[in-house]
């Protein structure tokens, strides 16, 4: 005769059964909605273009690119999935699911690796045989309220810099209006410039002077600027004739190593190009507010043989 009378032990051995039944079951179940969320989101990054660059009759003349929180969301939501899938992977080894630690750990893997290639395969297909690509670089806001950003193109030494003012923006996208650009390769032309010592190593290369001058400076390089107030661009050529101390306020400290480069640079010392600061500049510079300035100037003129 059969007894169908359920023990305690019994019923706590079934619910403990199905308990660890229902554990292995929403183990894949989450491990596979994160793997969609995953990819979902490597894809929609590989896919999305940075920008579109479009030419006038003068060259350069406007761009769409991407909105940066839209780039920057799919960065981190890279991120997020990363971990995330290393989190379940140690989740799955503490339940004794090894499999699913395995899958967890090779589809985080994979998509970094996947991630690497992509941008393996971006430059080749987009920075060097697409020419209307661009890329969103540094921006900022300038003192006319108004949003300025650099834009890259091209590959290796011909790199070419552009700066924009943004237009207007849907959300996703910024429309930007070009004002002008300059190249990295020869013939190259910039303005040697002393930095403040305190955005000498951190700060961006978009720098937002107190006379209302936005310039783009690459270590002491100054490439191309735009006066906000008058509207002007200043680019290949004309920078060179820019005051290397338009960065320094009042009370600003000057960067030493960039005093010393140009001054061993007028002398003849400098390694590379040199490209000498203009003597008119240096000598309306002796009349600087900031003492460090005129002593400064006078040392570069010094070094150039130039009379103050």
């Amino acid at each position: 005769m059969v007894n169908d009378t359920e023990t305690p032990l019994s019923g706590a051995v079934a619910r403990a059964d199905t308990n660890g039944r229902t554990s292995s079951r929403r183990l894949p179940l989450a491990l596979w909605l994160l793997l969609v969320a995953w990819v979902a989101i490597l894809l929609g990054g590989s896919l999305l273009p940075d920008g579109r660059r479009f030419l006038g009759p003068g060259g350069l003349e406007r761009a769409i690119v991407v909105a940066p929180w839209v780039r920057g969301g799919f960065w981190w939501g890279g991120v997020i999935g990363f971990v995330s899938l290393l989190g379940v992977s140690v989740w799955a080894l503490c339940k004794k699911q090894r499999v699913w630690a395995i899958v967890a750990v090779c589809v985080a893997m994979g998509g970094a690796l996947g991630t690497v290639g992509k941008c393996v395969i971006e430059v080749l297909s987009f920075k060097v045989l697409d020419p209307g690509y661009c890329t969103l670089g540094q921006y900022t806001d300038g003192p006319d309220g108004e949003t300025y950003c650099t834009l890259y193109y091209g590959f290796g030494q011909g790199v070419t810099v552009a700066l924009g003012r943004v237009a207007h923006t849907d959300g996703f996208d910024w429309y930007v209006e070009v004002l002008g650009e300059t190249g990295f390769d020869y013939p190259r032309s910039w303005a040697p410039m002393v930095r403040p010592a305190a955005d000498a190593v951190a700060g961006s290369p978009l720098y937002v002077t107190g006379s209302g001058m936005l310039l783009y400076v690459v270590d002491n390089k100054c490439w191309l600027a735009y006066d906000t107030t008058t509207h002007r661009f200043i680019g290949h050529g004309e920078v060179e004739q820019l005051s290397p101390f338009l960065m320094i306020g009042p009370n600003a400290e000057l960067y030493a190593p960039d005093i010393e480069r140009i001054s061993s640079g007028s002398r003849g010392g400098g390694l590379g190009e040199t490209i000498r600061p203009n003597p008119q500049r240096l000598r309306e510079a002796l009349s600087h507010p900031n003492a460090a300035v005129r002593d400064a100037a006078r040392e570069m003129l010094k070094a150039a043989n130039e009379d103050p």
